[in-house]
């Protein structure tokens, strides 16, 4: 399957970086870092779409699992996943597709976020940069639309591009600070 291109969900992507970061680790394992950690919140991540990624991500060869019969006590033994070296390549290519082109305000940007530091200092400053070109076209795009619509056009047109532009320009802030922090090199990814 490693020549093949497929699309990572959400749950996929995230999951990923933990099995990266904690491997080897059981699925009921990353089901308790993920509730400790608060990334259910601000990932919807629940404990079906843990399971159900942990499968998805085995079939595609990203990760790989076994058996851990070392266990004691009550219930069958936990299945084990490691991040496999397709699996390191694709996490990389997602993280830097997702924090340089996804769109303002979109959960996809935060998910690759939480992987930065898998990634050198230098690759995530220029997918910044490369982010923040995306959004200036962006705004750009949005702002000739307003010019577009003229001054007569109803108040609930103009209101939706003037907040996609409120959003975009707060996020090109953000990134732009963003950037600052990251070019210190006494900052922690």
């Amino acid at each position: 399957m490693s020549g093949k291109k497929f699309v990572l969900a959400n749950a996929e992507l995230m999951l990923l970086q933990i099995v990266l970061e904690r491997q080897p680790i059981s699925g009921y394992d990353l089901n308790k870092l993920v509730g400790k950690r608060n990334i259910r919140v601000w990932a919807d991540l629940g404990t079906t779409s843990i399971y159900l990624s942990l499968k998805k991500l085995d079939k595609k060869e990203l990760i790989s699992g076994y058996l851990d019969k070392k266990k004691s006590g009550k219930g069958p033994p936990p299945r084990k996943y490691s991040v496999t070296n397709y699996g390191k390549k694709v996490l990389t290519n997602e993280i830097l597709k997702s924090l340089s082109t996804s769109d303002e305000n979109e959960k996809r940007f935060d998910i690759a976020f939480h992987g930065i530091n898998f990634l050198p200092r230098i690759v995530v400053i220029l997918a910044f940069e490369k982010r923040i070109e995306h959004l200036m076209n962006r705004f750009e795009l949005l702002e000739k639309n307003l010019e577009l619509l003229g001054e007569s056009a109803a108040m609930h047109n103009s209101t939706i591009l003037n907040h996609r532009m409120f959003l975009v320009g707060n996020e090109i802030e953000f990134l732009q600070k963003l950037l600052e922090d990251l070019r210190d090199k006494d900052v922690e990814l």
